[in-house]
């Protein structure tokens, strides 16, 4: 199964997500989103391969916004992105589904490693269901 070519990055950091979707448009189609309402809207009609999503965003938070993306998309793969790394945090958004959890400064060689093993893993769950 080929790998996503759409990646959604949501952060409220106007560097960070700059420079996250700047690091990933060599080989993925990047859209960016300051806000997790946002990002489920534009979700509706047309959802990515995957979500790398931050944490701490104004209204709804990172988490709120695993949930429903999960609820709406059980098999998308969503990598958590964080500046502060809370181990309640990490707990809940893994409950919930996350692949992973990165804080910031991102690696992004690390950061397209975590990527790659994300979208394999669901892959292998789609084909075992």
């Amino acid at each position: 199964m080929k790998r996503p070519n759409r990646v959604f990055v949501v952060d409220d950091e106007k560097l960070a997500r700059e420079g996250i979707s700047l690091a990933l448009r060599k080989d993925y189609r990047v859209e960016a989103f300051s806000s997790a309402e946002a990002a489920i809207e534009s979700m509706l009609s047309n959802p990515p391969g995957m979500v790398l999503l931050d944490v701490g965003l104004p209204g709804m938070d990172g988490i709120q916004a695993l949930e429903k993306i999960k609820q709406m998309y059980p098999y998308l793969p969503v990598i958590m992105i964080t500046a502060l790394e809370d181990v309640n945090t990490v707990a809940a958004a893994m409950k919930l589904g996350a692949h992973d959890y990165i804080v910031k400064p991102l690696q992004i060689d690390a950061l397209l490693k975590t990527m790659r093993n994300a979208f394999d893993s669901i892959s292998k769950s789609i084909h075992a269901a």
